[in-house]
């Protein structure tokens, strides 16, 4: 073979071999961006014909979806805007039970920022409705575990009340939960009874037979308390004030009254005493027929008017709820 020859052959295997090199990248790189596409996708049922055999691929793992929920380098105000955008239609069971795993994550780092967060997984559940035969059981299990953060079931008692207002028929469960909280004597150093008390006043319009129930089995624990009998904060102190007077649970109001009066006493408790007069007589006027006479309390109403104090103010917008 001559010299020119040789070069020529040569020069065409060089281009065959790159050519098949080529051809070989080329088609890695399609599967590797279909196998991309394919890990990409939204969890859904496919059918796929295999000689003849109609197969279902699985859904994948739903942390892939919601990982980084609980991913502490990731912004909470990602976290919440990728809830805020949860279609409940589109979970799966296995996304459902993550979204509900969650509510007992242990943040690590900065828990503020978990707490925003987690607040809006139980919105989402609750409001989306997400696998409601599990909503109640789950909030209440949060409330009555010691062992977690007062603020999760601080959180957690507010998500059940707004639950329990929706509720065709009102679920025991829920209340008990609630009103356990605010005796257990573990919680009266913290918050939580003053939002559970709180939570169970908004119910009354929606539930007031479960909620009259549990203000009745309260009064052991409440009526020491309004009267300062019991060591306990100011914040829980007029939280009770102002959840009996919300509900019109007429059997502290000898007990609120007196505080009203009082001097010398402290004076937040005073003021939510006076405000509560107002809220007395108002829930007893919407609960009509209503055999609560207003003119004592009017009376001391107008006095407090009338002595341009401090307490003037409460006074004024209580009496006027009484002449409404």
């Amino acid at each position: 073979m001559s010299h020119r020859s040789f070069i020529i052959a040569l020069a065409c295997m060089l281009l065959a071999v790159a050519g098949f090199v080529i051809w070989t990248l080329s088609g890695s790189t399609e599967l590797e961006e279909a196998g991309q596409a394919q890990r990409g996708r939204t969890p859904e049922r496919v059918s796929v014909s295999d000689q003849g055999v109609v197969r279902e691929d699985r859904p994948r793992d739903a942390s892939n979806r919601f990982t980084r929920l609980s991913d502490g380098s990731v912004r909470w105000q990602v976290r919440v805007d990728q809830l805020r955008r949860l279609d409940a239609s589109t979970l799966n069971a296995t996304e459902v039970d993550y979204l509900y795993g969650l509510l007992r994550h242990a943040p690590s780092g900065n828990p503020e920022a978990w707490w925003v967060v987690v607040n809006e997984v139980m919105e989402q559940i609750v409001k989306q409705s997400i696998a409601p035969e599990r909503i109640t059981g789950s909030l209440a299990g949060l409330i009555g575990d010691q062992s977690l953060d007062p603020v999760l079931r601080d959180y957690a008692i507010q998500h059940l009340s707004i639950h329990l207002k929706e509720e065709s028929e009102a679920e025991a469960q829920g209340f008990e939960a609630i009103r356990a909280a605010i005796v257990a004597p573990e919680n009266q150093h913290n918050s939580i009874p003053g939002t559970a008390l709180v939570a169970l006043s908004t119910l009354q319009e929606a539930q007031p037979t479960m909620v009259h129930a549990q203000f009745t089995a309260l009064e052991s624990y409440l009526d020491p308390l309004i009267r300062g009998e019991v060591a306990a904060s100011v914040a829980t102190r007029t939280s009770a004030i102002n959840a009996v007077a919300l509900v019109g649970a007429e059997s502290y109001l000898p007990a609120v009254r007196t505080l009203a009066q009082a001097e010398g006493g402290n004076d937040s408790v005073r003021l939510s005493a006076i405000a509560a007069l107002g809220d007395f007589h108002q829930a007893a006027a919407m609960a009509a027929p209503s055999s609560l006479s207003a003119d004592a309390d009017r009376q001391l109403l107008e006095a407090l008017v009338a002595s341009n104090t401090k307490f003037k103010f409460a006074a004024q917008a209580a009496l006027k709820k009484l002449q409404h």
